[in-house]
């Protein structure tokens, strides 16, 4: 990646957009592990909610979301170190006030911090925290903002098993399909169904860039005997069988990808820890 850069540095900085803004860069570490998102509710400097969702592994090297359940899966021990890093660094900033929206790396070393939102959290963050926990942070925002104390009622266990897949472009090329995800109507686990692009569409696979999204999935389980293993075996089943919907614009592509873009099968959501 360091290399791609400065090669494109090098041959384009004189005519190029991004590098006539300046020269400067700020590089970030790179954490190992997983990814989780906290979400957090602050009234007058107390946290009164403190809330954890897992990402789903993202391909490298583009790290685009692929995913997130919540409640989480991860071992209850380290989410309370997550939980920990996330509340301490939030309130060490100052706030007082607010929904925020923190992401957290659970790396070889520990925990460690990618950024703090201050903002609730966007795609099925609302939907996520209303359905697991019964807690809506849209108006939790409302009611910080005029200063009302805030005090969520949240219960012991979580009171719904909630799921969202992202489905990314697995290559480049031209959407060809409509409604290629009706046959998940119906099923009582799908809670929604957005597409994001539609047939003529032009789409950017991992081979060139960042991928496009192409869709989202969301589905959803109140029922208690219902695991969240069942409702990710149930994404996992609905998607990999299908066929992209597109026309790759190198058809070689469609030998040497892997499809891990349309769904990450070896990046699935884990349920034991990749850090020993």
């Amino acid at each position: 990646m360091y290399d791609s850069i400065m090669d494109s540095f090098a041959r384009d900085y004189e005519r190029s957009d991004l590098w006539s803004q300046g020269t400067e860069m700020l590089l970030e570490e790179y954490y190992d592990g997983e990814e989780f998102d906290i979400d957090i509710i602050l009234s007058n400097g107390e946290v009164v909610y403190n809330k954890i969702s897992d990402n789903w592994s993202c391909a490298e090297p583009w790290f685009q979301e692929q995913g997130t359940n919540c409640p989480s899966v991860y071992p209850m021990d380290r989410q309370e170190e997550i939980m920990k890093i996330a509340a301490d660094t939030t309130l060490a900033l100052g706030f007082l006030w607010g929904v925020f929206h923190v992401e957290v790396k659970y790396t070889s070393r520990g925990p460690r911090l990618i950024e703090v939102n201050a903002r609730m959290g966007g795609v099925s963050v609302r939907q996520a925290n209303l359905y697991a926990w019964g807690v809506d942070l849209v108006e939790e925002h409302i009611m910080s903002a005029l200063k009302i104390p805030l005090a969520p009622v949240i219960p012991d266990e979580p009171l719904a098993n909630f799921a969202q897949f992202a489905i990314n472009a697995p290559y480049t090329g031209a959407v060809t399909e409509k409604d290629w995800l009706k046959h998940l109507e119906g099923h009582e686990y799908l809670d929604a169904v957005y597409y994001y692009k539609f047939p003529g569409d032009h789409v950017m696979g991992p081979d060139k860039q960042v991928p496009t999204f192409l869709a989202e999935v969301r589905c959803l389980t109140k029922e208690p005997n219902t695991s969240m293993t069942d409702l990710l075996k149930y994404i996992e089943e609905s998607i990999t069988a299908l066929t992209p919907p597109m026309k790759a614009d190198n058809p070689e592509l469609l030998e040497a990808t892997e499809n891990k873009f349309f769904f990450p099968a070896n990046l699935f959501p884990f349920a034991e820890p990749a850090i020993p």
